[in-house]
């Protein structure tokens, strides 16, 4: 299934909430379909820890096609022009990593990513 059938039309998909419990350090979800990724847009919060989260993008083959390097808690962060790099076609694996543990009662990632 194509994701966008008129590459000018910019889709948003649904909302990703991870939940990080206090010792959690990886959660993920899955895109498929056809398409490219214009943006992502990931919300890490305050964590009682100081940890930082990186965010990935794996194909369905096991590679790793993005990678945001790391980003520091209690932020939000736009990802943009990202469409020349992060083709999708088939199964995808989005997956938060942190740094270390989150501590205190853990807390929530969010993710939105728009595709064309």
């Amino acid at each position: 299934m194509d994701i966008a059938k008129d590459r000018n039309e910019l889709i948003l998909l649904p909302l990703q909430t991870l939940s990080f419990d206090e010792d959690d350090t990886e959660k993920s979800f899955d895109i498929d379909g056809r398409g490219l990724i214009h943006t992502i847009v990931m919300t890490v919060p305050n964590f009682t820890n100081v940890v930082t989260a990186t965010l990935t993008v794996t194909n369905q083959d096991g590679v790793e096609i993005y990678n945001s390097t790391a980003k520091a808690k209690n932020a939000t962060y736009s990802l943009t022009q990202l469409w020349d790099k992060v083709p999708i076609v088939g199964s995808n694996t989005v997956k938060v990593t942190l740094s270390g543990a989150a501590g205190g009662t853990g807390g929530d990632v969010t993710v939105s990513v728009y595709m064309i």
